[in-house]
């Protein structure tokens, strides 16, 4: 008899693309799954629409079970599944996204095979317009970075157990929850696998916020109260490549200045600058040494990220990075 696997989807004004999303878990191939759905004070027609679907899913063998309240944002709304869970293996699912159907076997299985406490799949980018594959993000199990590349929750499975272990939960703000959740769930592991499997695709949608440049500058968007309480979190950060995670957060880094760089005023920006570098030098002193960058990023990554994260860090030694900045905000 297999063990229960939870799928959570956090679900906010999704009536357009809910029943196909839906609808991917009803033709899983794996054979006991209970999917939560929670409704985060949509103002469309979702939860009507769940409430059907949840009518159909025995049919389905499927334990599909709602709950609604008030707008409290993605991160109390996953938290709330988690809280509501009941299986031994928790996965993921963003409200537009698509799964294969041997989606959650594959990792299950997976996972148990390898004795892990993590699986990490690839997954499809798919423009929601024409259903064109924008990229294609296949893993390598002999890649190290692989675990490091992707922080989304989503085309992975993990252990409940460990999650309530640790009393793990997604930290409350506005920008890269989900890295929080993942690095500190990865110090918590024996071992993360990953697979060269791809089971999950990825909406993209241009009207998403996720795909918005946040140039409108705001302290809940700040990273680095995240990025530090990710450090003060983790279990066993010996568990983890040293040098690989500390690329992970140069590449956060530098992604996040980039990120929210158009459009915000110069003084603000040379806060953010000033502020996001401090912090690097504060926590990763020997960090423009970091073996990836010197050898111009990590193998798996791709050219271009190598390209801007390395170009960032070298600008910045050079005192030019901010003067970079002003200008690519004009943009």
């Amino acid at each position: 008899m297999s063990k229960k696997a939870t799928i959570i989807i956090p679900v906010y004004n999704g009536e357009q693309f809910l029943a196909r999303s839906v609808r991917d878990i009803f033709r899983q191939t794996y054979e006991d799954i209970e999917l939560i759905t929670i409704d985060d004070g949509s103002a469309d027609g979702s939860l009507k629409l769940l409430n059907k679907l949840a009518a159909s899913a025995p049919a389905h063998n499927i334990s599909m079970r709602v709950f609604t309240q008030p707008n409290a944002g993605i991160c109390a709304t996953r938290n709330r599944g988690l809280d509501l869970a009941t299986g031994d293996y928790i996965l993921f699912m963003d409200q537009d996204d698509r799964m294969k159907k041997d989606c959650v076997e594959s990792l299950v299985t997976t996972l148990e095979q390898e004795k892990a406490d993590m699986v990490i799949g690839g997954h499809l980018l798919v423009d929601e317009k024409n259903g064109r594959i924008l990229e294609k993000w296949q893993y390598d199990t002999g890649t190290p970075w692989h675990k490091y590349r992707n922080s989304a929750p989503w085309g992975r499975v993990y252990r409940r157990e460990i999650i309530e272990q640790n009393k793990l939960r997604f930290m409350q703000t506005r920008i890269s929850e989900d890295f929080y959740f993942n690095v500190v769930y990865m110090s918590c592991c024996t071992k993360v696998h990953v697979t060269p499997y791809i089971g999950y695709g990825w909406t993209y949608r241009a009207s998403s916020e996720s795909h918005h440049n946040m140039s409108r500058y705001a302290l809940d968007r700040n990273p680095l109260p995240m990025l530090s309480q990710t450090l003060q979190d983790m279990k066993r950060p010996n568990s983890l490549e040293p040098d690989l995670l500390e690329y992970m957060f140069i590449k956060h880094i530098v992604w996040y200045l980039l990120f929210t760089a158009k459009g915000t005023p110069r003084s603000i920006l040379r806060d953010m600058h000033d502020s996001c570098f401090a912090w690097l030098e504060e926590n990763f002193p020997d960090y423009e040494k970091n073996p990836q960058l010197i050898r111009m990023g990590p193998h798996g990554e791709t050219l271009k990220v190598r390209g801007i994260v390395r170009t960032a860090v070298t600008l910045h030694s050079a005192g030019l990075f901010l003067p970079f900045l002003k200008a690519y905000s004009k943009l």
